[in-house]
């Protein structure tokens, strides 16, 4: 009954078409009668010239009717016009495929075909519908895509039902045919250059693995083929020129990554395994490279995409699969690659994203070699000396004060990590070699910095900013320095009244050289010192320390800040004269 209605509503959607068509004519006829009535009109006034008219009008009047109902009919619908050609043989061919489908459902309720006939009945199915998509294409692209993707399709979920119904062929083969399958598609999408085959084909070879329904595959195995897919994605990207081909491929490589991460397959071959990761990501890295150099377009989100992805999954095998000894060494390999990487987009490239994508990889490569490497206040002193080298070597390759400016913040990490060495108490106990060392190379980084970037850089507000940052966060270290220092030599009165009147003259000697100079820096420096060492005398050592200490100490500072009236004026008196 359901198939009687819907021939019936086919039905009657060819005879609206068709009657819809013709109204479309008449009126065409009609617009064509009255403007033919009004170039009749001026014949009475002028006949030769009225009559060149009529008939001219006339010779192209059936040239005009076949323009007309040609330019209506391009307005339909294309499947409607395909269903309205040669209606007869596509009904006809309607109703000898449900007569096959339901022969063949009887026959297998009867096992009149066996199950390798039903496999094979798909399969040739599956063949003969791509061949008919393929042909198809000559003539008419969208009938001859979905002819072709739906054959390719049947292939695939036909081998997928051997395998899970029958349990037909080996994985290996299902996995081979389902491979052909989608080759074929990605192959005519190069043929014909259509991007959306492209994809397909990819997507299609991306899941044939799980069609296989073969949890034992060897990891080896499965990676090998979708090193297959890679070469394949890399090769319909660099013809089509679509770099997110690169990264649909590497979402498939991705996603399997994942699934086999904690794999017993992949820790039993984790040498060979390695190895072919590492192939994986140099091809990806190559793909990405090559073809930002080559477009130089704006848009660049998928070479980011691609380049982060990949450096993360590569990093993640590293740490996984590497022997310990072996570890360090592929780390340091791999940041000298992604440097290189990096070295080439700045070189052949246009914008700087990818190039800090890469020069990033190799630094957080470096980072972690390092961390690998060495522990403790030695790790922290090692990332102090790695910053500024690369900083350095950032201005030498990028000679832009704006990126070195923004380099300056890898010193950030050792700054951090040296909270703790400053917070521990070991110093007090006579651990003062770490301490020394670890803090002095700090203040030692931050101020030769500073020093290197006033002369190095081209003076702007930015690179004042910059300076005077580094400087302030290099005299903490000092000032910090001092204090510890000084509590472990003296007792506690004497070193905090010793560095408490050190700070004091610091804080005066550049308060007043702001002042008189005018030099806001300089000026709010010395003041927030005072401010800091007052706060401390009011609040701490007013409670902590000995009588005979307060005194002195307060004493001290107190004078201090009283001479600075007398040294102001006469500093002032000698600039006036």
């Amino acid at each position: 009954m359901s198939i009687l209605l819907f021939l019936l509503g086919l039905g009657i959607l060819l005879w609206v078409s068709n009657l819809s068509n013709r109204i479309n004519t008449l009126e065409a006829l009609l617009k064509d009668q009255r403007s033919e009535t009004t170039y009749k009109q001026p014949s009475t006034v002028q006949a030769s010239p009225a009559i060149i008219q009529t008939q001219t009008t006339k010779e192209e009047q059936p040239q005009t009717n076949t323009t007309v109902s040609e330019s209506k009919s391009s307005t339909e619908s294309p499947f409607i016009l395909w269903l309205k050609t040669d209606w007869q043989i596509k009904l006809g061919a309607f109703l000898l495929l449900i007569s096959f489908g339901w022969f063949a459902r009887y026959a297998f309720l009867h096992d009149w075909i066996s199950a390798t006939g039903r496999i094979i009945l798909g399969i040739a199915a599956g063949i003969g519908i791509a061949a008919f998509g393929t042909n198809r294409l000559k003539s008419e692209r969208t009938q001859g895509e979905i002819f072709l993707v739906l054959g390719s399709s049947i292939v695939l979920v036909t081998v997928f039902a051997a395998r899970y119904y029958y349990q037909m062929f080996t994985p290996m083969i299902a996995l081979g045919m389902m491979f052909a399958a989608s080759a074929f598609v990605a192959v005519m999408s190069a043929k014909e250059k259509n991007a959306l085959l492209a994809f397909t084909g990819l997507i299609m070879g991306g899941i044939a693995p799980l069609l296989t329904l073969a949890p034992e595959t060897q990891p080896l195995s499965l990676f090998t083929y979708l090193l297959a897919i890679t070469l394949g994605s890399i090769w319909l990207a660099y013809f089509h020129e679509r770099r997110d081909i690169v990264a649909a491929g590497l979402g498939v490589y991705v996603y399997y990554s994942l699934v086999h991460f904690s794999g017993n397959g992949i820790e039993s071959l984790n040498v060979m395994m390695l190895a072919l990761f590492f192939v994986f990501a140099a091809l990806f890295a190559a793909a990405n490279i090559t073809s930002y150099i080559k477009n130089k377009k704006n848009e660049h989100s998928s070479d980011i995409f691609v380049a982060l992805i990949n450096n993360i999954i590569l990093l993640m095998w590293i740490l996984v699969l590497a022997p310990e000894s072996w570890k360090i060494g592929l780390l340091l390999a791999w940041a000298a690659l992604y440097a290189g990487c990096a070295f080439a987009c700045r070189v052949f490239g246009s914008t700087k994203e990818l190039w800090s994508m890469y020069y990033g990889s190799a630094i957080t490569l470096l980072a972690i070699a390092t961390a690998q490497q060495f522990e403790g206040n030695i790790l922290i002193i090692a990332f102090t000396l790695e910053a500024l080298a690369i900083i350095g070597a950032t201005h030498i390759i990028k000679k832009d004060g704006a990126v070195t400016r923004r380099m300056t913040w890898l010193l950030l990490l050792p700054t951090l990590m040296s909270l703790d060495t400053i917070l521990n108490t070991a110093w007090m106990k006579g651990g003062l070699t770490p301490l020394v060392s670890t803090l002095s190379i700090i203040a030692a980084a931050y101020i030769g910095l500073g020093l290197a970037l006033k002369y190095l850089l081209e003076k702007s507000k930015e690179t004042d900013h910059v300076i005077r940052t580094v400087f302030i966060i290099g005299s903490g270290y000092l000032y910090i320095l001092l204090w510890k220092v000084l509590h472990v030599w003296l007792t506690f009165d004497i070193a905090t009244m010793t560095s408490l009147v050190i700070y004091t003259l610091v804080g005066l000697t550049t308060n007043l050289y702001g002042q008189l100079h005018k030099n806001k820096t300089l000026r709010l420096y010395g003041g927030i010192m005072l401010g800091l060492v007052v706060t401390r005398l009011l609040i701490v050592d007013i409670w902590e320390m000995a009588i005979p200490g307060r005194i002195v100490t307060f004493f001290l500072i107190g004078t201090l800040l009283m001479s600075t009236a007398f040294i102001g004026r006469a500093n002032s008196r000698t600039i006036a004269q």
